[in-house]
C-alpha cells in the first residue's frame, strides 16, 4: 500500500479510480477529461504504482487503453479525482509487473514520471500511426543501450 497523508490517499491492489486527463480546447483551456484507472501492484520501496488505463466508450463500456504502465505515486497523486471502488486483482498482469520488476531491479527500467496523461501520450507516440489507437500490453521507460539516463520509451501492443 502507498499513502499520501496529506491528501489522505491510500493506494492498493484493485483499488479503483478515476483521474484528471489533458485539458481541451484552444491554448489547452477549458474543461478537463477524466479517465478511469485501476492499480494492479504497488511497490512501496521505490515508490512506484503499475496501473491499468480505460477509456469510456458510451457504447460498449470502459474498455482497456493501456494494460500495464509503472507510474511515481507522487505524480499520480496530483491527478486522482476519486477513488470509486475495489477491483479482484487481476493475475493477466502479473506477468509483465514481474518483468518490469525484474528489469527495474537490473536498472534496464523505470517508471513514469510526471502526470499520467502526459505518460500515455508519450506511449501512443512511440507506435507507428496505423496503430495508433491500439490497446497497449505494457509500456516502460527504458535506458538507451542499457546505459545513461532513462529516456526510451518501450511499448507492447
Amino acid at each position: 500500500m502507498l499513502r499520501s497523508k496529506r491528501l489522505g490517499i491510500e493506494l492498493y491492489p484493485g483499488t479503483v479510480f478515476i483521474y484528471r486527463g489533458r485539458r481541451r480546447g484552444l491554448l489547452g483551456f477549458g474543461r478537463n477529461s477524466y479517465a478511469i484507472g485501476e492499480v494492479l501492484a504497488v511497490d512501496e520501496t521505490h515508490g512506484i504504482v503499475h496501473v491499468r488505463t480505460l477509456k469510456s466508450n458510451a457504447e460498449t463500456g470502459p474498455k482497456v487503453d493501456i494494460n500495464h504502465i509503472p507510474v511515481l505515486f507522487r505524480q499520480l497523486v496530483r491527478d486522482l479525482v476519486e477513488i470509486v471502488g475495489k477491483a479482484s486483482p487481476d493475475v493477466d498482469t502479473w506477468a509483465s509487473v514481474n518483468d518490469f520488476r525484474r528489469r527495474h531491479a537490473a536498472g534496464e527500467v523505470g517508471a513514469f514520471a510526471g502526470r499520467l496523461w502526459k505518460a500515455e501520450a508519450l506511449a501512443r507516440r512511440a507506435l507507428p500511426p496505423e496503430q495508433e489507437r491500439t490497446p497497449i500490453q505494457h509500456t516502460f521507460v527504458k535506458r538507451r543501450d542499457g546505459n545513461g539516463p532513462l529516456s526510451i520509451v518501450e511499448v507492447s501492443v
